[in-house]
Parts: structure tokens; C-alpha cells; sequence
């Protein structure tokens, strides 16, 4: 892996602990304190082979990393299997789920207003340029 790609992730892992640290996590108060959209990316971390080959071949992408850091409040809902998680992130994630992801797919990035009203959603079989594309837009 190359350093920059690890740095990368580094930054991720911080960013998602310091989400899951936080039992009060409110995207909502956020996006609207801030003024911006939300994207959540619903995954399953320890069973999700697609959600693992989208992370790696769009997510981390420099140009994605920087949309989502910078014109989104992002949180990844993470569904795991055999990491049990902290109960008030799972509900969290659960209730994430019932709003924006009934369906249940994954892997998905979801972008939502600071309502929570869905306006975009960006599945693993889009291609690369036009979930870019979807990410710049702001779900517009």
C-alpha cells in the first residue's frame, strides 16, 4: 500500500472512531449548523465483498475524499456481522436504515438533506463518472 493510501485510510479510521466514540452522534443538528447535505454510506465491514471493492475503488478516492469532507457532513452506517457494536450506534444505524436505506442495499452512498429527505442515491454498479458526478452536484 502506498503512503499516501494509508494516510488515507488512517484518516478515515480516526474520522469513523471519533463518530462511533460519540453515542449522541445527531447528523442532522450538524448538517443544518453547517449548511450542508449528508451522504451516508451504508456498508457491511466484515461480510460486504462489494462494499469492500467500492470502498477501495471509489471512496478512496482523493477527489471523493475531499467532496465528502469538505461539502458533506459523512458518516459511514456500518452493518457488521461479527463485530458486535455499541448499542446506541447500532440503534443509530438501524434508524439510519429505516429512513434512507429500507431496501437494505449495499453497499450505498446516500445523500439526504438535513431532514433526512433523500435526494440522491449512488449504488456500486453506477459508474465512477457519474457518482462523481452525482457527489459534485450536492444531490441536486
Amino acid at each position: 500500500m502506498k503512503p499516501l493510501q494509508k494516510l488515507i485510510c488512517l484518516c478515515f479510521l480516526f474520522a469513523f472512531l471519533a463518530f462511533k466514540s460519540d453515542s449522541n452522534i445527531d447528523l442532522q443538528t450538524k448538517a443544518k449548523s453547517e449548511h450542508k447535505n449528508i451522504v451516508v454510506y451504508f456498508c457491511g465491514s466484515d461480510w460486504c465483498s462489494i462494499c469492500t471493492k467500492f470502498k477501495k475503488s471509489f471512496l478512496v478516492k482523493s477527489e471523493v475524499e475531499a467532496l465528502l469532507q469538505n461539502q458533506y457532513i459523512y458518516y459511514v452506517a456500518d452493518f457488521p456481522q461479527r463485530t458486535k457494536l455499541e448499542p446506541n450506534l447500532e440503534k443509530y444505524n438501524e434508524f439510519l436504515a429505516d429512513k434512507l436505506n429500507p431496501e437494505g442495499e449495499f453497499p450505498l452512498l446516500v445523500i439526504a438533506d438535513e431532514n433526512l429527505v433523500v435526494k440522491e442515491k449512488i449504488h456500486a454498479t453506477l459508474s465512477e463518472d457519474l457518482a462523481l458526478q452525482k457527489l459534485k452536484n450536492n444531490g441536486k
